[in-house]
């Protein structure tokens, strides 16, 4: 269902973040998003998977790419979750599936936190994370768009159990 992302993600990546479906619920993609901007998100990508702790990877069904997961290290305990799946695949349980593994991998990598942060506009979004058990961390969270100016995000965060650890039990 996930892959890391690697050089011959480019073609999809610049597919999926030039759909303007997915593209207007994210601040930091521009819009129109060339291939060149695809070069540099996946090479970003790739190099941030040096870091073992962070998860950059290409949401797979059936052997075809249909979106983005991401798991990115923002402090030592805390991991930033960020997804997008292509327009034709949404409402079928992909995101939710893919944001499980996201949450499994963060507790596996040892964070306590993990946030997210959609639009506001982006209610899908902001209802998958309630059904996984994130809760509102901020409300009203003022974030610049690369194309769209200041728009209003909340910011949520779900607290994560950590792996028993033995002679840790407690």
């Amino acid at each position: 269902m996930i892959r890391p992302v690697s050089e011959t993600d480019i073609d999809f990546i610049a597919s999926l973040y030039g759909d303007w479906k997915v593209a207007r619920f994210l601040n930091r993609i521009p819009f129109p998003y060339g291939i060149e901007d695809a070069e540099n998100t996946t090479h970003g990508l790739i190099a941030a998977n040096q870091n073992k702790r962070n998860l950059n990877a290409i949401v797979t069904m059936s052997g075809k790419s249909v979106g983005i997961l991401v798991v990115n290290a923002i402090s030592e305990k805390r991991a930033v979750l960020g997804f997008s799946i292509l327009p034709e695949f949404q409402r079928k349980g992909i995101a939710t599936r893919a944001c499980k593994l996201a949450i499994d991998h963060a507790i596996s990598a040892g964070f306590t936190e993990i946030q997210s942060s959609p639009l506001q506009e982006n209610i899908a979004s902001s209802n998958l994370l309630k059904k996984l058990g994130f809760v509102v961390e901020e409300q009203n969270v003022m974030e610049e768009s690369i194309h769209s100016g200041i728009r209003k995000a909340d910011r949520y965060i779900k607290l994560l159990p950590q792996p028993n650890v033995p002679g840790n039990e407690g």
